[in-house]
């Protein structure tokens, strides 16, 4: 699984350049469809997961794509704001809460309608059990960490390493 890593510069790319993951819209692998997706994480809370995600969402919106956003885990306040942020609802996908089945039904649903869907992780990375790296490895989802740099030199790479490569990382 590629990650994305940012510090303070941002680039974000268009989503005809993103890689593309085919999402199973059933149990065959044969019935799939295809739309750029990607999972934001962190190594912990509050390090602007909701921030980066509600930019891309706006960004893209404004562009006149047709944005659809996933929160893993219980949250009421982030919702609201990505909601705002993509001009449509936002639903929940958790392994636990609504199981793995439950969670491939509305991505595919958003993924028939939708032009770009972005995934918000909930806590840190590999957080939980489920965590967000289970959801990110279960659909086959490229994750961009958002990690609060400003502070490191050397740390950095260790901490971008680690999410990317701990315990059969996504």
């Amino acid at each position: 699984m590629r990650h994305v890593h940012m510090r303070r510069a941002f680039h974000c790319p268009n989503p005809a350049s993103m890689p593309v993951r085919p999402i199973p819209s059933s149990n065959t692998l044969s019935d799939t469809l295809r739309v750029p997706a990607l999972l934001i994480a962190a190594p912990a809370s509050g390090q602007g997961k909701t921030t980066v995600t509600a930019g891309l969402a706006r960004l893209h919106s404004r562009q006149g794509r047709k944005v659809r956003i996933f929160k893993t885990g219980p949250d009421f306040l982030d919702p609201a704001i990505l909601a705002a942020a993509s001009d449509a609802p936002v639903h929940t996908i958790d392994l636990w809460m609504t199981g793995a089945d439950d969670a491939r039904t509305r991505l595919a649903r958003a993924a028939s309608e939708a032009d770009l869907i972005l995934v918000e992780g909930v806590m840190g990375l590999h957080d939980g059990s489920p965590s967000s790296a289970d959801v990110a490895r279960r659909f086959g989802l490229p994750v961009l960490s958002v990690i609060q740099a400003g502070a490191m030199a050397q740390t950095f790479g260790a901490l971008a390493y680690g999410l990317a490569n701990y315990g059969g990382a996504p």
